[in-house]
This record gives structure tokens, C-alpha cells and sequence, in this order.
């Protein structure tokens, strides 16, 4: 008979366990040990901490087919509040990008999110446009955002306070500790970006983190494989790249806590690509408890001048802050 490994990460609780599979705890201590490594051998009655259990195929077919029915629509955005920790690498220039970005929920289409500093290669910004832009980009957060049943942003709910923060408070900064073109330049373009942000929302679609949330929020399934288009900024690439992909439930890889989901596929071709075009490979964890995203991992590439772009995600709760 074959054996699944099904992750536990806890002293097993057998009566659950014996519920869960329809199976006797004997049957199952039995199983598991005749299929585990030497170090996994579990004793009949003293408990034990594993970190997985092995259980028949059949049953945990049956037990992921249980699950999948109780699951249909996956709201990320169930939980009230919710940090991350963002890091986004980029080979190509050898470049590591991290920061920390909260969530909260303010109404069923609506959230609010406030990041915190961004650090490059683990350090704050010190080239004086990095430390420009990254003074600029304080005044847009908090954010509230609400969205359509498509996921694009369709209001931006505190636009007047952020268009009052880049006037009174983030404009005169900038003003006051730098001068010459370069910072004027930046003024003239952060200052046309604030002054339309209440009319023009989509300003707002080259923030990678957003773009990216607002499409598992509004496509992430566990239920079936679905196929969707994502349009998206890349950090290492100057232009929007659609992917063709498809989205659904890993096979064989829940656990008793969280969902796992994974989105696949390659970039659509566009006048600008050739005979090469990058892919997308997401792997995402959602809390059954919560429905919250706990992590984000994978790989995005693009083609730009004949050369395959990548760049490397990694999302993460951090439990510090739940």
C-alpha cells in the first residue's frame, strides 16, 4: 500500500488524527511505522514530536477531498491586521530589497497598508536620489485603497490627507535638505503623482507588493485549477508583463493547518519579445484557521533586450507582530 508523508510539526493527537483518516490509532501507528525512517519510529504510547506522519494514499485522497469541499472561495483578507515581511532579490544586478508592510482590513473591498523603511542590500538607502525618493514615497503611506470585483484599485479612500502630508510636510523636507536639478526633477514628477492621486488611482499599479496581493485576493481558489492573466510591474523591468497562468491547489501537499497553493505559467508574447519569454512559479500558504496569506515564494522572470530578467520573492507573516 502506498504512504503519503502528511506534515505535522507537533506531538501527534491521536484521537484527532484516528478521526480525521478513519482509521484506529493502532492501524495508524502501525502504518507509519512500517513506512518512516529509524529516527520517525513512533512509540504506541508514549507521545512523541514529529514532523511528519505517514498515512495510506488512499486515506489522505479521501481526508484532501474532505478539505478541498469545505473551501470553496478563499478570502485573504479575512483577517483583521497582518504584517509582512517583503524580500525581493534581483540576480541581475546582485541586488537584495527588504521592508516591512502592514495590512488592515477597513471594510469587505477595502484595506489599508503603511510600510516601513526599505533597505537595500540590508542597508537604509545612502545614494542621495535613493534617499530622495525613499523621503517621497513616506508621504503616500498609510494608504487606503478600496477595490472593484476585479481587483483593480477603484478609490483611493484618504487621498486628501496624503496629497496634505506631501505638501505640508514630505515637499518642504525634501526642499529644505536637497537642491540642485536632480532634486527638482524629482519634485516636478512626485509632485504630478501626488496632485492626481484622488483621480487617478492606477497610479499606483507599479507597487509590485499591491499588484500582486490584490490578484491572489481576488483569484486564489483552493477548490479547482483556474486559469488567469496577471499584469504586473517587475522591479527589473521597465514595462508591464502579462502572464498567462494557472492557479490551484498543490497536489499532495496540505497539511492540517494551512492550504497550499501554487501559480504557474510564462509570459505572454508582446511586440517586444522574441523567441524567449519568461515564466512565473508561486508558491503560497494560506492559514485554514484564518484564510490569511502566511507566505509568498517563487521565482518571476521577463524577456527585456533579448536576456531573461528574474527576480526571487519571498513573503512572510511575521509572527512577531499577529
Amino acid at each position: 500500500m502506498k504512504a503519503t508523508k502528511l506534515r505535522i510539526d507537533s506531538v501527534p493527537d491521536r484521537g484527532k488524527i484516528s478521526q480525521e483518516f478513519k482509521m484506529s490509532w493502532e492501524e495508524l501507528w502501525s502504518f507509519h511505522n512500517s513506512h518512516c525512517a529509524v529516527y520517525e519510529l513512533l512509540p504506541k504510547l508514549l507521545p512523541k514530536y514529529l514532523e511528519y506522519i505517514y498515512i495510506p494514499t488512499d486515506k489522505y485522497e479521501e481526508w484532501q477531498e474532505e478539505q478541498i469541499s469545505k473551501t470553496e472561495k478563499i478570502d485573504v483578507n479575512e483577517q483583521q491586521s497582518i504584517t509582512y515581511g517583503v524580500l525581493v532579490l534581483q540576480p541581475s544586478s546582485n541586488t537584495k530589497i527588504h521592508y516591512l508592510i502592514h495590512l488592515k482590513k477597513l471594510s469587505e473591498h477595502s484595506i489599508s497598508l503603511s510600510r516601513e523603511q526599505v533597505f537595500v542590500n540590508d542597508a537604509a538607502p545612502d545614494l542621495v536620489l535613493e534617499k530622495m525618493m525613499d523621503l517621497a514615497s513616506t508621504a503616500l503611506y498609510p494608504l487606503e485603497i478600496s477595490v472593484d470585483e476585479h481587483g483593480a484599485i477603484d478609490k483611493i479612500g484618504n487621498a486628501q490627507e496624503i496629497k496634505s502630508r506631501w505638501k505640508k510636510n514630505t515637499l518642504p523636507s525634501i526642499q529644505q535638505y536637497y537642491a540642485g536639478d536632480v532634486a527638482a526633477n524629482l519634485v516636478r514628477k512626485m509632485d504630478s503623482f501626488y496632485e492626481k492621486i484622488d483621480t487617478s488611482p492606477s497610479l499606483l499599479e507599479k507597487d509590485f507588493f499591491l499588484q500582486l496581493f490584490l490578484f491572489l485576493k481576488i483569484n486564489l481558489q483552493e477548490t479547482s485549477r483556474e486559469t488567469a492573466d496577471l499584469s504586473i510591474y517587475l522591479p527589473v523591468v521597465p514595462r508591464k508583463i502579462t502572464y498567462q497562468t494557472i492557479i490551484g491547489p498543490r497536489n499532495r501537499s496540505a497539511s492540517a493547518d494551512q492550504m497550499l497553493v501554487e501559480i504557474r505559467g510564462h509570459q505572454k508574447k508582446d511586440y517586444r519579445s522574441t523567441s524567449s519569454v519568461g515564466n512565473i512559479s508561486l508558491d503560497i500558504s494560506i492559514s485554514r484557521r484564518t484564510h490569511a496569506i502566511t507566505a509568498i515564494t517563487g521565482m518571476l522572470s521577463a524577456e527585456e533586450n533579448n536576456q531573461e530578467k528574474q527576480i526571487f520573492v519571498e513573503i512572510y507573516v511575521m509572527n512577531e507582530y499577529i
